[in-house]
């Protein structure tokens, strides 16, 4: 029953065009940052930030509500940059002249590890017409929400399609989105752009594009400037670079990171690490809360060995009551395919009284496998839970999702509540893409819940992501309407995303109580 299972998973991922992990490319294409990171955080000209203190409070007069509207921060002094032309007023920058401009507006980079520790996003239009655009992220981390909100004249109205054709979709854009990251450790300080795309589509040239978009930033960002994908798609693309006149910087190996010697591949799982469970095509919301699953990695390095055990998995809850999942044999697996040799680790998860075989993919790499960022947006384990069906499987990837675009879907519910969805998509071909709800901030009968936990934000679509389905259930239940409720459940229409089919709230048994209105709901509207 298993291998039928891993057969369709494995069918099933091909259609939707998602590669199996593969190696990760060489680190010399081009010209390559061979910087060392420092200990310092990569503050080393005693620059610091101006110190502005947030403002939290509402951004349109109006009462606090919360503080669920993320009101706009004290940009503070300029610091080199500036608050006229086309960022007066607002929670942006149209140029950053110097290092400590740059830390006066950026945010800690969320994955990079021992690589970046800054950054911010950007927007900048490929034929000039516009300004370039450094947004505060504390105000506007998507650069979407930054065009609805702070340029209605001309954006208020998009919807996110317009958006993914105009700003994401490589032979398509009108402008270039993305976000420029500092390097730790680098003296003076360097940068590198990493670009938002869907990966599907190519340009002509795409290292006359990065020169092009390099060119556009520099009258506005003087600082060294490079290219540094985070996305594997991207990652492998410059790879193929030949003699790029950009530096390239590669992904890089942090300290205690490194391998034991010998044949084998090698797992570098670092501490903390975690999987978490994603959503099977074609399965009921209810099956996917069914079948809820997040694990934690056994931390260490670990070459595989053919037949020899080698203990992947630590730990971690299954299923509705999150049972505590006790892990079991788990074994390295190897068989030739022509000139490679590819490697797979299984492991059996005991869950109460059922078993979870799960089977990890290696592929045929010879460099580290590294758990973490943006390493583990291209790792996929399968499993199949005994006894039951393609209905009762698990899939585990990412839990961030780091590296997909961020977007948001929010609805006022009527008597002041409200719902805000965060989630990771990449919009890809057919529509098709990586589902990943990493939050939720929800207001209902006057009393706030932050959900973000990945076993309390499941997802449930049909092929190529239609007809979607979400539950975001709460720690503590809320009292509403004479009724303890614990989650709300929004069903989109179809192939659509918008006005929402309906948004109901779900009782002790997770089955629906009320409808709530709903009617502005909306994918990457402005923030509340």
């Amino acid at each position: 029953m298993r291998s039928a299972v891993l057969a369709s998973f494995l069918l099933l991922t091909a259609a939707c065009g998602t590669e199996p992990s593969d190696a990760l490319p060489p680190r010399d294409a081009g010209p390559v940052d061979t910087g060392t990171p420092g200990s310092d955080g990569g503050v080393t000209d005693g620059g610091s930030p101006d110190g502005g203190s947030p403002d939290l409070g509402p951004r349109d007069g109006s009462a606090p509500d919360g503080g669920l509207d993320g009101g706009a921060p004290d940009l503070g002094p300029q610091d080199g940059g500036t608050g006229t032309g086309a960022c007066e007023g607002l929670p942006c920058r149209d140029r950053l002249a110097d290092d400590q401009a740059f830390e006066a507006l950026a945010v800690p980079s969320p994955e990079g590890a021992c690589q970046y520790d800054l950054e911010i996003p950007f927007i900048t239009s490929i034929d000039g017409s516009e300004p370039t655009y450094y947004l505060d992220p504390r105000v506007h981390s998507a650069p979407i929400d930054f065009l609805r909100r702070e340029l209605p004249a001309q954006y208020g109205t998009m919807d996110l399609e317009v958006y993914f054709r105009g700003f994401e979709r490589e032979d398509l854009r009108t402008h270039w989105v993305g976000r420029i990251r500092r390097l730790i450790g680098a003296a003076p300080h360097r940068y590198a752009i990493d670009l938002y795309g869907s990966g599907y589509w190519s340009t002509d040239d795409v290292v006359v594009e990065l020169q092009a978009l390099l060119a556009r930033l520099a009258p506005t960002f003087p600082m060294p400037l490079g290219y540094g994908p985070s996305q594997y798609g991207p990652i492998r693309q410059a790879a193929g670079f030949s003699n790029p006149p950009f530096v390239v910087h590669s992904p890089i190996t942090c300290p205690g990171e490194s391998c034991p010697a010998g044949p084998g591949p090698c797992l570098v799982i670092p501490p903390g690490a975690e999987l978490c469970g994603h959503h099977q095509e074609n399965r009921a919301i209810n099956s996917e809360h069914q079948n809820r699953i997040r694990v934690q990695l056994t931390p260490g390095a670990f070459r595989l060995v053919p037949d020899a055990p080698v203990q992947l998995i630590a730990g971690g809850v299954f299923g509705p009551e999150d049972v505590a999942i006790v892990p079991g044999a788990a074994t390295a697996r190897s068989m030739q395919s022509g000139p490679t040799t590819d490697w797979w680790v299984e492991q059996n998860l005991i869950a109460g009284a059922l078993t979870i075989n799960l089977r990890l993919d290696v592929g045929s790499r010879t460099e580290p496998l590294i758990f973490r960022e943006p390493f583990l947006e291209n790792i996929f384990s399968y499993g199949a839970v005994e006894g039951g069906t393609f209905a009762d499987s698990v899939y585990l990837q990412t839990c961030s999702g780091s590296g997909w675009t961020r977007y948001y879907a929010e609805a006022t519910l009527g008597g002041g509540d409200r719902l805000r969805i965060e989630y990771r998509h990449q919009l890809p071909f057919a529509g098709s893409g990586p589902w990943l709800l990493t939050g939720a901030d929800v207001i209902l009968g006057g009393q706030p819940r932050r959900v973000e936990s990945s076993v309390d934000l499941l997802y449930a679509g049909v092929h190529h992501n239609w007809d979607n389905q979400f539950w975001l259930l709460f720690d503590e239940p809320v009292r509403y309407q004479g009724t303890d409720i614990h989650g709300l459940w929004v069903d989109e229409p179809g192939t659509t995303c918008c006005p929402v089919d309906s948004i109901r709230t779900l009782g002790p048994d997770l089955t629906p109580v009320h409808t709530l209105n709903g009617s502005d709901y909306l994918r990457s509207p402005k923030l509340f």
